[in-house]
């Protein structure tokens, strides 16, 4: 079957996910490049605010480089992510508002925290415990960026205003456009991006075919809500090498260990560096830094 006989209006959503996961990634874009709805948002330099990127340390490694907390280089990515297909690369970070849509650093770290960190997660969350160390980059942006926004999850609607907007804004344009033919390829792919994934790369193949496209229609990235927090929060970045070297900049960094016991949980800053210039990172002691003995004795004891 050829991607251009595939109509979304005369079957299901799920034996057209069928179909699409047989297809070529060519024959994915030809489609793609037939039902593309514009869907704007431009992401400007907000004082104070970044997109937080995160790394998790195994085996006591350290990341001291700028290009350890930026994108994986492209030869090594060898299955498909969820917005990015073998063999290519892209940066993924996180970007947080707060319930009046306004840019929120806090709440940004929160979505990388859990979308790094099983263990912040946990569905068994009575015994689930341990710790876990993480380094995190506060990217800044230095210039727009221009990024394709992934808003048509409505379960997510109630829980993020600012997806709720961008989601009206692609109804105004469908509607002023006498395009509402675009609606259920638009609702679709927005699910693509929004559904959980477990250890199946291969469930990735449309959501990272379509943000191929996407920056390769000369946009530097997609936006689209954490699944992780079921929406909340904030959203997922992902962005092109190119719009990450010359439109961010990495101006701090910290390394952290989290700690958890059942519903509890305690994020503890180790090491940090602040004001970075150049390709290596001087990550030093924080000067408040908690006793781990501390940390476990109110981890586990305190109520």
């Amino acid at each position: 079957m050829n991607a251009n006989d595939i109509m979304i209006s005369k079957i299901t959503i799920d034996e057209l996910l069928k179909i699409y996961l047989t297809l070529s990634d060519n024959e994915i874009k030809q489609y793609f490049l037939t039902e593309i709805a514009i869907t704007e948002k431009e992401l400007g330099e907000d004082k104070g605010t970044f997109i937080i990127r995160g790394r998790v340390n195994c085996n006591g490694e350290r990341f001291v480089h700028k290009k350890d907390l930026s994108y994986k280089p492209a030869e090594q990515n060898k299955l498909y992510q969820r917005a990015s297909i073998p063999g290519k690369t892209m940066f993924y970070g996180s970007i947080g508002y707060d319930e009046n849509g306004e840019r929120n650093d806090v709440r940004a770290m929160g979505i990388t925290l859990f979308e790094s960190i099983k263990l912040m997660h946990d569905d068994n969350k009575l015994i689930s415990f341990g710790e876990q160390v993480i380094t995190l980059g506060y990217w800044k942006i230095i210039k727009p960026l221009k990024c394709f926004a992934l808003a048509g999850a409505e379960r997510f609607h109630n829980k993020n205003i600012d997806l709720k907007n961008l989601y009206q804004k692609f109804i105004i344009f469908i509607n002023e456009n006498n395009r509402q033919d675009l609606k259920p390829f638009y609702d679709f792919i927005s699910t693509e991006f929004a559904k959980p994934i477990d250890d199946n790369d291969l469930e990735y193949k449309l959501s990272a075919n379509f943000a191929d496209l996407i920056v390769g229609k000369g946009f530097d990235g997609v936006i689209y809500p954490s699944v992780k927090t079921n929406g909340e929060s904030g959203y997922n970045i992902a962005l092109t090498p190119d719009a990450t070297d010359n439109k961010l900049q990495l101006f701090y960094a910290e390394e952290r260990t989290v700690f958890k016991h059942k519903e509890r949980r305690i994020f503890n800053i180790d090491y940090f560096a602040e004001a970075i210039t150049d390709e290596k990172i001087n990550l030093t002691p924080f000067p408040n830094k908690k006793n781990r003995e501390d940390i476990l004795n109110d981890l586990y004891f305190q109520k």
